[in-house]
């Protein structure tokens, strides 16, 4: 999943039942889970040692197969870690975990050929080692993406694999739906501002400097907690 989701959404569900600003913080806390070296990788950086297991820890937890990520019904590791949060920066590190659950169910983190979605199709992506979604791009972290997954063989509709994301989030809050829904538009800056205004909480870019200067050390030590947690389990 992407900005929209993480922290977008989730603030605007936490908002029924918390303050803005607690709101806010567990939001920028389940964000920060894509904007560090600890907790992900990018293309620089995704072939360095333990890049597989950080994405295992923070965005490819595997379910009860004990290989590929799987969503919280098939995933007691996942529904552990949700009950152990003992704060609003733990939770919003383990909801990224859960959120990312819906959206890379089937992946495994770090490299594997139960990965690869096109073998040798292109030469461009027969060089890829397989790790992650890196065969399929972003298409499954995209809201409003419809694709075909040739693992499977089926047609996904990330739309109803997020909405179902949102829904859990909401029961684990114990959070009610709003009365207004609102409108998923396809353009995606709008979808971060309406999730944003309803909710009462600024963008991201604004608070995230001061929040890292307050509360980056809290969280780092939260996420080492959760890596920890995860990758002992095995």
């Amino acid at each position: 999943m992407e900005h929209d989701q993480h922290y977008s959404r989730t603030a605007n569900i936490a908002a029924t039942i918390l303050r803005a600003d607690e709101a806010q913080l567990l939001a920028w806390s389940n964000w920060m889970v894509d904007c560090t070296t600890l907790t992900t990788c990018n293309a620089a950086t995704w072939l360095l040692p333990g890049a597989g297991r950080r994405m295992k820890a923070f965005h490819f937890i595997p379910g009860t197969n004990g290989f590929w990520c799987d969503i919280p019904d098939y995933n007691m590791r996942l529904r552990d870690l949700i009950g152990r949060a003992g704060d609003w920066i733990e939770l919003g590190i383990a909801l990224h975990a859960l959120q990312d659950s819906y959206s890379h169910q089937d992946f495994v983190g770090g490299f594997s050929k139960h990965n690869s979605g096109f073998a040798y199709a292109s030469w461009w992506r027969s060089v890829s080692p397989n790790f992650c979604h890196n065969d399929f791009v972003k298409l499954p972290d995209m809201y409003d993406a419809v694709w075909y997954d040739p693992r499977t063989e089926l047609i996904v509709d990330n739309e109803k694999r997020f909405d179902a994301a949102a829904a859990y989030v909401r029961a684990v809050m114990k959070a009610p739906p709003r009365q207004t829904r609102v409108f998923p538009t396809v353009r995606y800056d709008d979808r971060k501002r309406k999730w944003e205004e309803e909710a009462g909480v600024q963008p991201f870019e604004d608070i995230h400097k001061d929040y890292w200067s307050k509360y980056g050390r809290k969280w780092q030590k939260a996420a080492v907690r959760q890596r920890t947690f995860i990758l002992n389990s095995f």
